[in-house]
């Protein structure tokens, strides 16, 4: 966030909100999409874009094995250096980063991470806890079928209390360009606006 920016043809984008996820045998995050992947790929599923982890997703007899460790960083929100311009939310950043490329010959505008020396300085990087509001139950026992595992035979209600743990961490981070406080950011919508927010030390 403070020293790369997303580069798309002559187009540059600092990237201002960033969410993480991460699933292994001792954070098991179940919210986290399953993938086999390097690091440093960009993975796309029905949420947005991550910014990947060197990602293994493996399954036993129905049972997601205790070697599975994946997940990424989400893009949800960037800044246009261009023409000044916020887009928040993580499928209007897909959006924005790849819509119009050119469907036989992309080698010149498919977005890329690039590291800068300047453009990207720190104004005010605030963390806080991911804007995810669901039935902690239901939303389990689908992920549970997502990964393929057999909910009879693990800690069910344990990864609930897990769950919650996970959810109370602080994922969620913001390098806004001008200091904007997040929590009062119009252009941020209402629901996903964090309710409160912490400082990082970047020293």
């Amino acid at each position: 966030m403070c020293n790369n920016i997303i580069c798309k043809g002559d187009r540059e984008y600092a990237i201002v909100e960033i969410e993480f996820y991460l699933y292994s045998p001792t954070h098991r995050d179940w919210i986290t999409y399953p993938r086999n992947i390097d690091a440093g790929k960009w993975f796309f599923h029905q949420s947005g874009v991550d910014l990947t982890f060197g990602s293994q997703f493996e399954k036993r007899d129905k049972i997601i094995t205790e070697d599975s460790v994946f997940g990424g960083i989400l893009i949800r929100g960037i800044y246009d250096l261009k023409i000044g311009k916020y887009i928040f939310g993580p499928q209007k950043c897909v959006n924005e980063l790849w819509q119009e490329l050119d469907a036989f010959d992309h080698s010149k505008d498919y977005p890329i991470i690039k590291t800068i020396s300047s453009s990207c300085r720190i104004v005010n990087l605030m963390c806080c806890k991911r804007s995810i509001n669901i039935d902690k139950e239901n939303k389990v026992k689908y992920w549970y079928k997502l990964f393929g595992s057999d909910i009879d035979v693990i800690n069910y209600a344990n990864d609930i209390d897990i769950y919650s743990d996970n959810n109370k961490y602080l994922y969620r981070y913001f390098n806004l360009r001008h200091g904007e406080d997040a929590r009062k950011f119009s252009e941020i919508s209402a629901k996903a606006r964090p309710s409160s927010w912490y400082p990082v030390k970047t020293e």
